[in-house]
This record gives structure tokens, C-alpha cells and sequence, in this order.
């Protein structure tokens, strides 16, 4: 008998959460991983109502703090208990979910941007609480360097360079990201698959499945 377990991945949110409802069977997926900018700059008020509309549909919810969202969002996400930013958790037996949000410095001087060094301790200590477990789901707001998932709509690449070289050495299963909106893609790096779905009012989402021990991922459209 083929025993099936599933996880919905959304991102860049930008205070618009129609499409949640749309996404089919989002209801019986294990829970809903939000890969960062809930809001724009919003308030906790904004972010409340969009976590319940998000909790209304599922309400496993796994979110990260992205570079359009404050300080008093992220504080929000740690009190709910919905924050996966800077940590490692077990989704089951099998499949841990570590997560960094935040981006790198941006040319608009957003509310939570930092550097490769403090992205590159974050990861660290996001694995730690996971690495016993043989599946590794990575959730980032920032993208990897050099994909499909970092390209500006000029053909330039804007992704860390410390996301990448963790995804080179530690080869998690799936890597879900966002933030830059026009990357929309999935590609495979050695053995990770890296999805950008974009932003969700475009119709985009990732689909991770564990399937009778197998772990993988796709990139799916409204």
C-alpha cells in the first residue's frame, strides 16, 4: 500500500492571500511552509489576518520572517509558534524542516536584510536540532546563487553565496525559496531540488512529497 505524505510551500505573500483557497487538497497536506514577506512592511494586525486566512485552510503553519516583514512580525511568528526561522524541526520520523528567512542587503533598505555571515550562521543552527533525521527540507527567503531561483529579469544573479555553498556541501532533499518574483523555476542541484514558485497572487507553489520513503518535490500553478 503506498503511504503518502505531503507539504504545501507558498512565499511573497505581499498582504495578498486569495489563492490559499485555491490550491487543491491544501486542507489534507501535513502542513503549509511560508518561505517570508507576508506583508509590506505591514503591521501585526496585517500579519494576524493573513495567518488566519493561511490557518483557516491549514492550521500547520510554518513561516518565515522575509525582508519586507518587521521586527514586531517576526516577534508575532516566534509567540505563535509558526517561526522555522533559524531552527530545525521534525515534521515526522523521517523528514526534518530547517529554516532561514531575512535577505541580503537590497537596494530599497527593507526592514530585514542582512549579511552572508549572519545567513550563514542561521543555517547552521537550523540544522542542528535535524541532523539525525535522513530527509532535510530547507525553507529560505533569500535564494541560492547562481539558479534559476536568483536571476533578475536583466539576467543578473543576486542570490547568497552562503546558501549556496550550504546547499553544495549538506545537499538537503528539497530547497523551497523565494523573494526575487520574476526566478520562477525548478532546477536540480546534484541532489537537491530547488523550487521559487514566486509570489503566491501569481498562482505559484511547491508541492513536497514523501512517498513510500522517497522525498521530492515540484513546482505547480494555479
Amino acid at each position: 500500500m503506498e503511504h503518502k505524505t505531503f507539504w504545501i510551500a507558498i512565499g511573497d505573500l505581499h498582504e495578498s492571500i486569495h489563492n490559499i483557497a485555491k490550491i487543491p487538497h491544501a486542507d489534507r497536506a501535513a502542513g503549509i511552509i511560508v518561505t517570508g514577506d507576508l506583508t509590506n512592511k505591514g503591521d501585526k494586525r496585517k500579519a494576524e489576518s493573513i495567518l488566519e486566512k493561511i490557518a483557516e485552510v491549514n492550521p500547520a503553519v510554518y513561516a518565515l520572517t522575509g525582508n519586507m516583514d518587521t521586527r514586531e512580525i517576526r516577534s508575532l511568528l516566534e509567540n505563535k509558534g509558526m517561526s522555522i526561522h533559524a531552527r530545525g524541526i521534525a515534521l515526522n520520523e523521517r523528514v526534518g524542516l530547517a529554516g532561514v528567512g531575512f535577505s541580503l542587503p537590497t537596494p530599497f533598505g527593507t526592514p530585514s536584510e542582512v549579511s552572508e555571515e549572519s545567513l550563514t550562521i542561521w543555517l547552521e543552527q537550523a540544522v542542528t536540532d535535524i541532523r539525525h533525521l535522513p530527509r532535510t527540507l530547507l525553507a529560505t527567503h533569500n535564494p541560492p546563487l547562481n539558479t534559476i531561483a536568483d536571476r533578475l529579469s536583466d539576467g543578473r544573479h543576486v542570490g547568497s553565496k552562503a546558501i549556496r555553498q550550504f546547499i553544495d556541501h549538506n545537499q538537503p532533499e528539497v530547497v523551497v525559496t523565494g523573494h526575487i518574483h520574476e526566478a520562477i523555476g525548478e532546477e536540480r542541484l546534484q541532489k537537491t531540488k530547488l523550487i521559487n514558485p514566486g509570489p503566491l497572487a501569481s498562482g505559484g507553489y511547491a508541492v513536497i512529497q514523501a512517498v513510500n520513503g522517497e522525498f521530492d518535490a515540484e513546482l505547480r500553478r494555479l
